[in-house]
């Protein structure tokens, strides 16, 4: 499926000890350097087995009952006649961004300041895993799952490229991988939410029908954006802010990330002035969820009752 074209609000390139990190124009999330873990093999069953706990993950058991399958459907926005928007975070994250950060040639790829900074101002937020992102970052998992107005949504295992044209990303693999890609995450998830993450989204902003049907059938919609602006490469926040105002609408779906510096180092800058600015337009920030749910009607008055005929 072709790709809405994305609009990048900082272009530029670094070289860190030898490993190029660059900012793209084309999408949100190629700055970092992303890589694929080896996956199953193609004998495997193609159900996804829960993946084995590792020191890094909770001890408490997950939900393993896969959720019933929903329709394969991409959602770019919710309704427009309802003053709500949704800020949702990815973690892009993989393996090269993982030895990267161990390291030390990246800072850790978690924004804790941005996190503190949405839960002092109860501000609802949807988090998008990166499941080698949960296992780096079980604090951070744990921290997130006792804040009341955050979810979490699905960004696959790997943070891999889901088509052939996903800005240079590896591909998952075959369907095997791909459920892999999906499940194993999700369970990973489920552990700190104590249920199936609902929402996907896929790295890049990459997908086809095909993967958006192949996530319905493990109970999540795919979710993508209405918008063209985002943080990656922004160094000037004001820019980036005045970017997505000109294009926010009720209904809209606003993409930042959680990883911070060095290809997101603004995120927490343009929060402190996007949330102002959106709540005076009257825009309400939700969850990507109750930017979703069903409105719920009003019961209609009550008929009035015919006064009983006089007898005499």
């Amino acid at each position: 499926m072709a790709r809405p074209a994305l609009i990048a609000v900082g272009i530029g390139a670094a070289l860190v000890a030898g490993a190029a990190v660059v900012v793209l124009a084309e999408g949100p999330q190629s700055a970092i350097p992303l890589a694929v873990d080896q996956p199953p093999p193609t004998t495997a069953a193609p159900e996804p087995v829960a993946p084995e706990p590792t020191p890094n993950e909770p001890a408490q058991p997950a939900p393993t009952d896969i959720p019933p399958p929903v329709p394969g459907e991409l959602i770019s926005n919710g309704p427009r006649d309802i003053p709500k928007v949704a800020i949702t975070f990815d973690t892009a994250f993989a393996a090269d961004t993982a030895a990267l950060t161990n390291a030390g040639i990246f800072p850790p790829q978690y924004n804790e300041a941005v996190v503190s900074y949405l839960a002092a101002e109860k501000i609802p937020a949807t988090v998008f895993v990166t499941g080698l992102w949960a296992e780096q970052y079980p604090q951070a998992m744990e921290r997130m799952a006792g804040i009341d107005t955050f979810e979490f949504g699905n960004h696959t295992w790997s943070h891999a490229g889901w088509t052939d044209d996903c800005y240079g990303l590896p591909s998952p693999g075959d369907e095997v991988a791909q459920r892999f890609e999906i499940a194993r995450s999700a369970k990973l998830i489920a552990q700190y939410a104590e249920s199936w993450p609902t929402y996907i989204r896929f790295p890049g902003l990459c997908q086809d029908p095909g993967d958006v049907a192949l996530a319905g059938e493990y109970g999540e919609y795919t979710v993508g954006t209405d918008l063209t602006i985002f943080d990656t490469g922004v160094t000037d926040a004001s820019f980036a802010v005045e970017g997505i105002l000109a294009e926010v609408q009720p209904g809209s779906i606003i993409l930042l990330h959680l990883n911070g510096a060095p290809n997101t180092p603004a995120t927490l800058e343009i929060l402190t002035q996007l949330v102002p600015a959106l709540k005076e337009r009257g825009l309400t920030p939700v969850t990507v969820s109750e930017l979703l749910a069903p409105v719920e009607q009003e019961p209609a008055p009550a008929e009035p009752t015919a006064e009983p005929a006089q007898v005499g």
